[in-house]
């Protein structure tokens, strides 16, 4: 990748010469696969191994436990055996990048997520998408069904 010289940058003499990248800027269309490349190396280093399914599933199984992961751009969910491998991997991953940890996913991708520690339950929700589309399509003051057919048809 080329690109002309920079305001404040521009060398004497050599003003209409062009510079060849050796990295990666943010916003070039190459980032985003060079981003992903770089992380797929390092985290390959601490011993995962991303899913042949799904390219965006890591999975690492160790003796003290094992961690999954999901990747989509630059958020990651993760799960594990216990809390001390979790916190493990964010420790991993904080040695390699500057993290923010969220704390527990409360929402990714469009989908809610709550959970009910006392039945031991995890509901997933996507009604704020539902309302956004509805709402985008001038659907809000429709009247909502259970089914979208006629109501008390025998069928046979």
């Amino acid at each position: 990748m080329y690109m002309e010289q920079p305001d404040g940058f521009k060398v004497p003499g050599k003003d209409d010469w062009v510079m060849k990248l050796m990295k990666s800027i943010y916003g070039m269309k190459q980032a985003s696969h060079i981003w992903n490349l770089t992380f797929n190396k390092a985290i390959e280093s601490l011993g995962f191994k991303c899913l042949p399914c799904e390219w965006c599933v890591y999975l690492r199984h160790s003796r003290s436990g094992t961690v999954i992961f999901v990747i989509h751009v630059d958020d990651i969910i993760s799960t594990s055996t216990s809390p001390a491998e979790n916190q493990r991997f964010k420790q991993q991953l904080q040695g390699l990048w500057e993290i923010s940890d969220l704390g527990p996913v409360k929402h990714a991708l469009g989908i809610s997520v709550s959970r009910n520690t006392d039945n031991h339950t995890i509901t997933l929700s996507q009604q704020q998408f539902i309302d956004r589309i509805m709402e985008q399509f001038s659907q809000s003051s429709a009247h909502p069904t259970t089914v979208p057919m006629a109501t008390g048809i025998q069928l046979q």
